[in-house]
């Protein structure tokens, strides 16, 4: 146990400001109690039980570095993400790597709520009592830069680039209040395959025939679209299915509902690139998925 400085817990710029406020005798220094080779402790005797714990720490701090780099404001604190991944790994000792990070992402929006890790040293204390003095746009930003990584892991295939694209920088301003993803209903996505879905423009009395949509899905506006599963749809326990319009249209949408898309037929209504997504779930994991592009242009069949 140790008892260090009260700037040892402070922002670094606020650090100077404490040294000159006390140089001037404008305030005395306080001391605080600290417990460092205790949580090099547990970090270590968690990570010997579990090596992917290591790794899980890496990857959140590599991010959190990312979004410090592009905005010195950004105000997700190193220490405090690194305890939140432990005390998950401290209530599951075997999960894996994916797991973790899925979970410690799934949860940041509740971590930056209200201070709720006690410090070993002083369980009167939180070591994220900072968290209390955040401003609305400090948890906006972090909840945002949160969307970005869980919507590029969902994306996530084998390659480096991917993996590489995992760790930038960037936020997710969801565009309607209706849209959603997988990783809000606490879904990872794990596909072992694509499949395919069918899009059915239905015939328009006196005026179009019924087609299939192509991959490319170009149509035109006042049409209506079934949507229905392929043939080589995989065994699941619910198909759930997304409509995603043009975030530039007046109803960017992106809601996600069970068995069927809201709207059953979907209308052509709005010019724009639009796309229709379908999600085999199986066991609470997606181990399948299928997207179908709409491309919207006025005066096309």
């Amino acid at each position: 146990m140790y008892v260090v400085p009260e700037i040892a817990v402070r922002p670094h710029r606020e650090r100077q400001q404490v040294v000159e406020q006390v140089s001037r005798g404008e305030k005395a220094m306080t001391w605080i109690k600290s417990d460092p080779r205790g949580y090099i402790a547990v970090a270590s005797a968690i990570n010997q039980a579990n090596e992917d714990f290591r790794k899980a720490v890496k990857i959140a701090k590599g991010w959190r570095s990312a979004c410090k780099r592009a905005d010195p404001d950004f105000a997700l604190k190193s220490f405090h993400l690194e305890q939140a991944i432990t005390r998950s790994f401290a209530a599951h000792p075997d999960v894996d790597i994916f797991g973790s990070v899925f979970e410690f992402f799934r949860a940041l929006p509740d971590l930056v709520r209200y201070p709720q890790i006690p410090d070993r040293a002083d369980p009167e204390r939180n070591i994220d009592a900072y968290v209390a003095d955040l401003s609305h746009a400090d948890r906006t930003k972090i909840i945002r830069s949160r969307d970005a990584f869980l919507i590029k892991l969902e994306e996530l295939n084998n390659s480096d680039a991917a993996m590489a694209d995992l760790l930038l920088a960037g936020e997710r301003h969801r565009a309607s209040q209706t849209e959603a993803y997988l990783f809000d209903s606490g879904i990872p996505m794990l596909t072992e395959s694509e499949f395919s879905i069918t899009a059915t423009a239905l015939e328009r009395a006196g005026s179009f025939r019924r087609m299939i949509l192509d991959r490319l899905g170009r149509i035109g506006t006042d049409r209506k679209i079934e949507f229905r599963l392929g043939a080589d749809a995989p065994p699941a326990d619910v198909y759930k299915w997304k409509v995603k319009n043009d975030d530039a249209s007046p109803e960017p949408r992106g809601e996600i509902t069970d068995h069927r898309t809201h709207q059953d037929p979907e209308n052509t209504k709005y010019n724009g690139t639009h796309y229709v997504e379908c999600f085999a779930i199986r066991d609470g994991v997606c181990v399948g998925r299928s997207r179908q592009n709409v491309v919207l242009q006025w005066g096309q069949g």
